[in-house]
């Protein structure tokens, strides 16, 4: 996937790994959230060779929990 930070900025490739056995439409609803937070820029892509540890856990509803550093 490729998205762009700001108009007029490059496009950061967004590295993903299923780690979880997700279906499809998960997969694709996941990807929008992201999108959606990056956008807003409650998240932001990084480069560095740190990582942080990031869960999603599904609710009753259908909606997603968002873990991260935990």
């Amino acid at each position: 996937i490729k998205i762009k930070k700001e108009p007029n900025s490059k496009e950061f490739p967004l590295l993903f790994r299923l780690l979880y056995n997700i279906i499809c439409k998960e997969h694709l609803i996941l990807k929008k959230i992201l999108k959606h937070l990056l956008n807003k820029e409650f998240i932001k892509v990084n480069n560095l060779e740190v990582s942080t540890l990031i869960l999603f856990i599904k609710k009753l509803g259908g909606s997603l929990y968002f873990y991260y550093n935990y």
